[in-house]
């Protein structure tokens, strides 16, 4: 899971593990870049808008190359980049900001099938 603000990180990730999920967390895209090239993942969930050289956008799009059936979740307040997220289907979903938890679970369930 990639979110570079550590409130709402520990937050999504408390709710995914009591869930079941089995959550490893990255504060920026550079960070998830290289925990992409070095593990292996059943989702991927990331902001879009973070510092660094890399968004959400290019984590995805990374994960994208890396694994190729990797199921992605972005989450954002920006509707305008349904185009970005359109271009890394298949099992890729948007939900937009604000959300509540049941969104974020709905569009694993949906990408993870």
């Amino acid at each position: 899971m990639v979110e570079d603000e550590p409130l709402v990180r520990e937050m999504i990730a408390e709710s995914l593990a009591e869930e079941g999920f089995v959550v490893t967390e990255a504060g920026c895209g550079d960070e998830a870049a290289g925990l992409i090239d070095d593990m292996e993942f059943d989702l991927l969930l990331t902001d879009v808008h973070m510092p660094g050289r890399m968004d959400g956008l290019d984590v995805a799009a990374h994960a994208r190359r890396v694994a190729p059936d990797l199921p992605i979740v972005v989450v954002t307040g920006r509707p305008e980049v349904k185009r970005g997220v359109s271009q890394l289907q298949p099992r890729c979903a948007l939900v937009l900001k604000p959300y509540r938890m049941s969104a974020i679970l709905q569009a694993i369930d949906g990408v993870c099938v």
